[in-house]
């Protein structure tokens, strides 16, 4: 086929076909831009729903977060009270267990007057006054606690005779001892 076209024709003719091409990659370019913003708009909501979801997170963990430290504090405030009672009790002495220790280091012909208990006067002398109705008794007294674990140094301070005692014990004692301290390690209270 020949082409009987005037040569203005045929330029305009591909022109027209080159403007066409071009019209048409022009508007593939604006689809395909415009799917592009549209997957960018629903990106950006995705994230934005993902960004509120975790502030949201943050912000009930921050409440619960101030909520658990009252509660770790309150533990902390009861674990110090333990352990201050724990001190307390892993001290605590049980003097009616002394007494009878004491009583049991002391012949039966001696009556005590006066002692302190304190766990403070272990190893330190200590003084208390007994009375006795004889010299022997008194001895015997003394050769008592010398014996005795719990007693230490055991030595007369002041003996007194008293002829016009009522109740026959004539003679009172006042003796210097240094407690030991498995008088008290033997009535601690192991818990």
């Amino acid at each position: 086929m020949i082409n009987l076209l005037p040569v203005e024709q045929k330029r305009d003719i591909r022109a027209a076909r080159a403007n066409l091409l071009l019209t048409r990659y022009v508007l593939l370019t604006l689809g395909a831009l415009m799917v592009l913003f549209v997957i960018m708009a629903i990106a950006w909501m995705i994230l934005n729903n993902i960004r509120q979801d975790a502030q949201a997170k943050i912000d009930a963990s921050a409440a619960s977060s101030a909520e658990m430290a009252k509660d770790v504090a309150a533990v902390k405030d009861f674990q110090t009270n333990l352990s201050t009672a724990k001190q307390i009790l892993g001290k605590e002495v049980n003097y009616s267990q002394i007494i009878l220790r004491y009583a049991g280091a002391i012949p039966g012909s001696a009556i005590i007057d006066h002692i302190d208990l304190d766990p403070s006067i272990v190893g330190t002398p200590s003084t208390f006054t007994a009375k006795v109705r004889s010299a022997q008794d008194a001895l015997a007294l003394k050769d008592s606690l010398n014996k005795s674990p719990y007693f230490d140094n055991v030595h007369f301070t002041e003996i007194q005779h008293n002829t016009d005692a009522a109740d026959g014990l004539n003679y009172t004692v006042t003796v210097d001892v240094t407690i030991n301290k498995t008088l008290l390690q033997a009535s601690e209270v192991k818990r």
